[in-house]
């Protein structure tokens, strides 16, 4: 993953996101999740082109992480947890 990104989810991690500012979380992933899936993209297109063999398994672990740090975010946040009084 490109530093850019890394950078991004590191600040949105230690700012936004634990200021409770909606909408973060979702961004978030979705800033994740757009290069893992053209990753994804990218390995099936050269598999079909070259006959090389792709394994998916890493890709859909980031994918089934970031989807479950949303999901912990989201529901935290329907409980009250993410901000606390």
């Amino acid at each position: 993953m490109r530093h850019d990104v890394k950078l991004l989810g590191l600040y949105v991690s230690f700012g936004p996101l634990r200021a409770g500012v909606r909408g973060t979380a979702t961004a978030l992933a979705i800033t994740y999740a757009i290069p893992v899936l053209m990753a994804a993209y990218v390995a099936e297109t050269l598999a079909k082109l070259t006959g090389a063999p792709t394994s998916w398994h890493i890709m859909g672990v980031l994918l089934a992480v970031n989807a479950t740090a949303w999901l912990v975010h989201f529901v935290a946040s329907k409980l009250g947890a993410a901000h606390p009084k």
